[in-house]
């Protein structure tokens, strides 16, 4: 199956939406009253949902359950605070993911991201099917 986004497929069924690293030197989804815990994403289309913009990616019927889960993630100041079990929250074994940690979005569709010194940095979401 092609990606109309151009991404490459990642390995084993999972792909992103895109390649591209977005940094970003004042981090998005920032509440003016709160400080996100979100440093960078791995994908344009991650940001753009955390902007709350729609996604041409991702299902229709996904986008507001991924935003819950971008949301939590930015405003957790601790890996712990991401371990509720409607999180699912998985450290990845896989050589390719080494490090990184996903949480899910529903069967096939998870938010992943690396976890250092309390931020989330290369956020992404990810089809793993």
């Amino acid at each position: 199956m092609s990606d109309p986004f151009g991404g490459k497929p990642v390995s084993s069924g999972c792909r992103r939406f895109h390649q591209r690293v977005v940094s970003i030197d004042k981090p998005p989804c920032v509440n003016h009253t709160q400080h996100s815990m979100i440093r960078s994403f791995a994908d344009s289309e991650t940001a753009t949902l955390c902007n709350r913009n729609k996604s041409t990616c991702l299902p229709q019927n996904l986008q507001r359950a991924t935003l819950r889960k971008l949301r939590v993630l930015k405003q957790a100041r601790e890996l712990r605070d991401l371990a509720s079990p409607g999180n699912r929250l998985e450290k990845h074994r896989e050589e390719h993911r080494k490090g990184e940690y996903s949480v899910r979005i529903d069967q096939r569709w998870s938010v992943c991201f690396e976890w250092r010194a309390g931020h989330a940095f290369n956020v992404e979401v990810v089809d793993c099917h």
